[in-house]
């Protein structure tokens, strides 16, 4: 049986997310909502959001990364290496990227 070692499930540049399964997983109830006429809820504009960071590149021209699945990463190394709250935060605002 072949398993993977976590630096192989991070690091493979030719994986692909699948971050709109990720989100309509995650917010079905909304994607598959009957017609609304008042607009969109807190819910849905949530979800929209989160469609809007999915589409965006991470900086001009990167193909590898959407704003969305790079925040995502950041998120799992924090679970894979055990960082705690504030060192987490720490790292983000000591790189320029908050």
């Amino acid at each position: 049986m072949t398993t993977k070692s976590d630096d192989d499930m991070i690091d493979n540049e030719d994986s692909q997310d699948d971050i709109y399964g990720l989100l309509y997983y995650t917010h079905r109830n909304v994607a598959e909502g009957k017609g609304c006429k008042e607009g969109p809820n807190d819910e849905a504009r949530k979800f929209y959001n989160l469609i809007n960071d999915a589409n965006q590149e991470l900086y001009h021209g990167c193909k590898n990364f959407s704003t969305l699945s790079f925040i995502i990463r950041l998120y799992l190394l924090k679970f894979l290496h055990g960082w705690s709250n504030s060192s987490f935060t720490d790292t983000i605002t000591k790189r320029g990227y908050s």
